[in-house]
């Protein structure tokens, strides 16, 4: 872990950020942090200086090494997602932004935004000479979990979304389907981190979990059994489960195996 100072990456996550008022409003704010964390990028952008928020304001010194502590439990923890992580690093530039300006305040969100997975963000500024970005940013209230939980949220849209956008479906899977992959990867981080399947949060996130894999759910009722008694334990063997999950999207009218890539 070193320092990094690519001018470059650092202007082109702040400057260009869709929710970053800065440019904008011409309100001076700190040049952002950075370091490189195993190939990962980590930024930490400062708010507009003066500007006022929901909540309080983590440092973006603070923040990183937040980001590091969640990271470090993803390395140590998560073999799976590791090696999936590492596929996104052959390809191109993953990074990990923390921006306190999002989610925008003046936006109507029903729920915390804790994070985004944003492969678009910035790429006409990447420095990367090959491949995609995979980028995820994580919010001013996102920092705050604790690592663990915060470490499954990273999980979920970096390896979830950010293999659907290597293999290019990200923009092919109905929503409900994008989600219910990047869900099943956060379930598999849950079980990796130790977290207790019984308290109140794992009682939302397995609603949540059933909610978002309706579709995927009525499948194994319907057509695969098999697939059925992996879901249908405690803790589910969540790789076999997504091969289970590939059969499903084999199934769909529209998906097109041509479109994706072969690991």
């Amino acid at each position: 872990m070193h320092v990094i100072l690519s001018a470059l990456i650092i202007l082109s996550y702040s400057v260009f950020s869709p929710i970053n008022a800065v440019a904008q409003s011409g309100i001076s704010a700190p040049s952002p942090v950075g370091i490189d964390y195993n190939g990962i990028t980590i930024i930490g952008n400062y708010p507009p200086s003066g500007a006022s928020f929901d909540v309080p304001i983590v440092d973006p010194n603070v923040a990183i090494e937040s980001l590091i502590e969640a990271l470090d439990l993803i390395t140590n923890k998560s073999p799976f997602s590791v090696k999936q992580i590492e596929t996104l690093k052959q390809d191109g530039d993953v990074v990990i932004l923390y921006e306190p300006q999002f989610p925008d305040q003046k936006a109507n969100f029903a729920t915390l935004r804790i994070a985004l997975f944003m492969p678009q963000f910035a790429e006409h500024k990447s420095n990367s000479s090959h491949g995609k970005n995979y980028i995820v940013m994580v919010s001013r209230h996102g920092i705050k979990w604790e690592p663990r939980e915060l470490a499954s949220v990273i999980v979920h849209e970096l390896v979830g979304h950010g293999m659907q956008h290597f293999e290019d479906r990200l923009d092919i899977l109905r929503p409900t389907d994008k989600e219910c992959e990047a869900w099943l990867y956060e379930e598999m981080a849950h079980q990796d981190f130790g977290i207790d399947k019984f308290s109140s949060q794992s009682v939302r996130f397995k609603k949540e979990l059933i909610y978002n894999c309706d579709g995927f759910l009525r499948h194994l009722r319907t057509s695969d059994p098999a697939g059925l008694a992996v879901w249908e334990v405690l803790n589910p063997d969540v790789p076999k489960l997504l091969t289970h999950f590939e059969d499903y999207l084999d199934d769909l009218s529209y998906f097109d195996e041509k479109t994706f890539k072969q690991n």
